[in-house]
């Protein structure tokens, strides 16, 4: 008998633990359903490549284009709802370019050609991301939707740039050095002269 109850509260358990499994998941299709790839407002995104690239350029960051497909609303979702809007990732906005993308839209993808990225088109219809050296050169591959990958890209393109910053500074302070041990000599020269 006590066998019985116990086989029965387990089998009662697991009902009901499949039973909010089905809810989340028909509470998440019908999320999916009302949502729209693009939407997304976590970043101050950028809608104009152009202007995401001059503004690259100007603050020597990074950048990052969400390339979104209309047609292709799961991993938009994905994105937009699971890893944009994840607080692990909210810092990214501040430290990278964001630009968003359709990538259906013919208009945008013809404009990326004139200004000698064509390499965008071959992400046409397609959902990702790609991240942008601060000189508007692409640094492949294409992330898909995976948390994992995406901190990772994030992490080692941060660091780069950190890395490159740093050397900058430091070989402006070399520089400088330089520039001091000159003046130095000079004025060494100077009072030999006059002596």
């Amino acid at each position: 008998m006590k066998r019985f109850v116990v086989v029965m509260g387990l089998a009662l358990g697991l009902m009901a633990s499949w039973a909010l499994a089905q809810e989340k998941q028909k509470s998440d299709l019908e999320k999916l359903k009302e949502f729209k790839p693009g939407s997304d407002t976590t970043y101050n995104w950028v809608d104009d490549l152009k202007e995401g690239l001059d503004k690259m350029r100007e603050d020597k960051s990074p950048g990052l284009i969400y390339f979104y497909c209309p047609d292709d609303k799961k991993t938009a979702y994905i994105f937009e709802n699971k890893i944009f809007a994840d607080p692990e990732f909210s810092t990214v906005g501040g430290k990278f370019i964001t630009i968003k993308m359709n990538s259906t839209d013919e208009k945008a993808l013809e404009k990326a050609q004139n200004l000698r990225m064509g390499f965008i088109s071959n992400y046409r219809g397609k959902t990702g991301v790609l991240f942008l050296a601060p000189t508007g050169k692409a640094i492949p591959p294409m992330i898909g939707p995976s948390k994992p990958a995406f901190k990772r890209a994030v992490a080692a393109i941060q660091k780069k740039f950190a890395a490159k910053e740093s050397k900058g500074e430091g070989e402006g302070e070399k520089k400088e050095g330089k520039k001091e041990k000159e003046e130095k000599e000079e004025k060494k020269e100077e009072k030999k002269e006059k002596e």
